[in-house]
């Protein structure tokens, strides 16, 4: 093994049940380990990044290096790494081992955290039954079609990444019948100024253009925290502030996004940062597909990234979200990948996300290229 020639001492464990990575975050001695390495999909990481900020000394918890070993069906996270720090992924084989070889050389980023408030919802697994579960995110939260295809697909889980394309297939083919999901969306925008500018400048190029830009950007991290230094996100049950914007309409689906991936092969917003705390609200709303086909267009063309130059694709960068579906509307939830539920079931939840209490954790990558 890579690392035990590399002189490292190794641990390991391996999961058992759901939340099994979420115990053992809560338990990990800190002062016995230098790395966590977790592999699996983006759902293990999920588990673990709770199980950190549920610790006393969440702080610290939080400064452990998190290493991901990309192992599952999505591997949004290990993809964003390796494309932020412009090097060139396979999307299954031997990525495992290429994300492994960047703990014997590592440099330590940012991952910004967020601060989710679901109404009713719980992952499986989970026992507890509040009425209103918060939770942290790093990756998405999705409902409507793409939501649908993603979960819905688990039943074909023995044909690996193949699960998706049929779900897909069979999902599109039902087209209107699956994915007229009417809900009203509020949102906090940038504000307007400079940092805004540079984010609608790029926030819609591709995969490849945007890999030229890797690299020779300045590091605006920090002035995106001070943006968002004093942001109040009001209780789910609370009205939105007046400097929120609304929309109101029939959508095929709402997906926002954090991360440039949301799987090995799925450059979704190329533009986006591990450690920059803007979210893009992305949609399609359904009077703005004409047929069918053009759904499937839109959704087969996330491969290279064309979706963004589609008309009916919107994306708006914005610090924090809700979204209230109409009351039956369906359609799963998912949060960083995972199926959320309500009383055993899939239904309608209003949600919301902003910047989170727990603003960052520690990941390895690579310098960049």
């Amino acid at each position: 093994m890579i690392w035990r020639e590399a002189g490292y001492q190794i641990e390991i464990i391996v999961t058992e049940r759901p939340l099994h990575a979420t115990e053992l975050a809560e338990q990990i001695c800190l002062d016995r380990v230098d790395m966590l390495a977790l592999g699996g999909g983006d759902g293990i990481v999920s588990e673990a990044l709770h199980g950190l900020c549920s610790r006393a000394d969440h702080e610290r918890a939080l400064r452990l290096p998190i290493l991901h070993l990309p192992m599952g069906t999505g591997n949004a996270l290990a993809s964003s790494i390796a494309y932020q720090a412009n090097e060139p992924f396979p999307p299954r084989g031997s990525f495992c081992q290429q994300m492994a070889l960047m703990a014997i050389r590592p440099t330590f980023n940012h991952l910004c955290l967020y601060q989710v408030e679901i109404e009713g919802g719980r992952r499986k697994g989970q026992n507890n039954k509040n009425s209103n579960q918060c939770r942290i995110m790093f990756l998405s939260l999705s409902w409507g079609l793409m939501a649908d295809i993603d979960i819905g697909s688990e039943r074909f889980r023995f044909l690996g990444m193949a699960r998706l394309h049929l779900e897909a297939f069979l999902r599109v083919a039902f087209l209107p019948y699956v994915a007229r999901y009417k809900a009203r969306i509020s949102y906090l925008p940038l504000p307007e100024g400079r940092l805004r500018n540079k984010v609608m400048e790029k926030m819609r190029m591709r995969v490849e253009e945007r890999r030229e830009e890797v690299g020779k950007e300045e590091k605006e991290s920090e002035d995106f925290e001070e943006m968002i230094k004093g942001i109040e996100i009001p209780p789910l049950d609370q009205p939105v502030p007046s400097d929120w914007k609304t929309i109101e309409e029939e959508f095929c689906f709402v997906h926002i996004a954090a991360l440039s991936h949301i799987g090995s092969d799925l450059p979704y917003i190329p533009s986006a940062k591990l450690d920059n705390p803007v979210l893009f609200l992305t949609f399609v709303q359904w009077q703005k597909i004409s047929h069918r086909l053009h759904m499937a267009k839109i959704l087969l063309s996330i491969d290279t990234s064309a979706h963004l130059n589609d008309p009916a694709f919107e994306i708006i960068p914005i610090l924090a979200c809700r979204v209230n579906p109409e009351k039956d509307a369906g359609g799963w939830l998912a949060l960083d990948g995972e199926a959320v539920i309500n009383d055993g079931k899939n239904s309608s939840m209003s949600f919301q996300v902003g910047p989170g209490k727990n603003k960052n954790a520690t990941i390895i990558g690579r310098q960049r290229r």
